[in-house]
């Protein structure tokens, strides 16, 4: 296995590719957040984002993500991401890209802030790893489930 670990602009395609093959621990996220089809849900969000990435590790889909505003009058953005299990069975390649990432993410977006279901601990240990804050857990979303609130730069309200 090589673990070539390949990052490009989502395309037509890809809500396809990926809506069959995500992480049980994401599609409980999207059912929490949203009641929509994992299909719908990532179509949203895609739409909704000013900048989108997939990850293919050795040409198998691995995450597709996105950068979107979370507000029309603010410089805040809400940086989303769903995976595969290729995640958890192969965490390094998407640990390096990601962590070699921030500091260019954070130089074009310097307020980034979304929410995470408080179930996604891997997910919020990374997200702390990244350099985010993780706020109390809060009701939120379409069932009103715990998640907490992550931010990195802005204020940490």
């Amino acid at each position: 296995m090589q673990n070539e670990l390949v990052v490009r602009p989502a395309a037509d395609g890809d809500v396809d590719l990926f809506a069959g093959v995500l992480r049980g621990v994401d599609l409980r996220e999207i059912a929490a957040t949203s009641l929509a089809p994992p299909a719908g849900a990532i179509a949203r969000c895609l739409a909704a984002s000013d900048r989108t990435w997939v990850g293919l590790l050795d040409g198998e889909p691995m995450f597709i993500s996105g950068i979107s505003r979370a507000n029309f009058m603010s410089a805040r953005r809400a940086p989303w991401l769903l995976g595969t299990p290729l995640i958890d069975t192969n965490p390094r390649p998407f640990l390096r890209y990601t962590r070699a990432a921030m500091p260019g993410l954070l130089a074009a977006h310097p307020w980034m802030e979304n929410h995470i279901d408080a179930r996604s601990t891997r997910t919020i240990a990374w997200l702390r790893w990244l350099g985010f804050v993780i706020h109390d857990a809060k009701p939120y979303g379409a069932l009103g489930r715990p998640f907490h609130r992550f931010s990195i730069g802005g204020p940490h309200l």
